[in-house]
């Protein structure tokens, strides 16, 4: 069974290892947004910021320092836009919980999605991955398809680990 989250990004351009994860409720994607697969993605998407910025003779792709920055600062952006959402989902999740009190059945009923509004969810998420995709088109072809390769080596050795 494919989880909401797999769901709102299958319409996207997000890679398939990112929607993996199978994820339930909107606590279990914020919690991955701060660690596991994800944890180290601010740090990867300012690293992304300043090779934009470095200039071509130099290996990078020579944006300004203002170009660049703006599409780390829109991906952030949006990326919070999306988190937020999430925020409020678990925040109503909560506040249901609450109100069930100590009653198992109201508890085993609860959705913890069902504040979520999948929607707008699906619209910040597809406008975080379409500023991701801005700052990744900063990077030459060369250097996508080396990165490309070593991803899909990766991948497969994780894959028959599994096995």
């Amino acid at each position: 069974m494919c989880s909401w989250l797999c769901s709102l990004a299958a319409g996207s351009a997000v890679p398939v290892a990112v929607a993996a994860p199978a994820v339930k409720a909107p606590s279990e994607a914020r919690q991955l947004m701060r660690s596991g697969p994800f944890s180290g993605l601010r740090d990867n998407i300012r690293a992304l910021g300043q090779y934009a910025s470095t200039p071509t003779d130099q290996g990078g792709s020579g944006l300004s320092e203002k170009d660049a920055s703006a599409l780390v600062s829109n991906f952030f952006r949006a990326l919070e836009d999306f988190d937020l959402v999430l925020y409020n989902a678990v925040r109503e999740a909560k506040a249901a919980e609450k109100k069930a009190g100590d009653d198992a059945d109201k508890l085993a009923q609860l959705d913890p999605a069902a504040g979520l509004d999948k929607q707008v969810a699906a619209e910040k998420l597809h406008a975080a991955v379409e500023q991701l995709d801005k700052l990744v088109a900063t990077v030459p072809e060369g250097v996508l398809s080396r990165s490309r390769e070593v991803l899909e080596k990766v991948s497969s050795k994780a894959a028959a680990a599994r096995l």
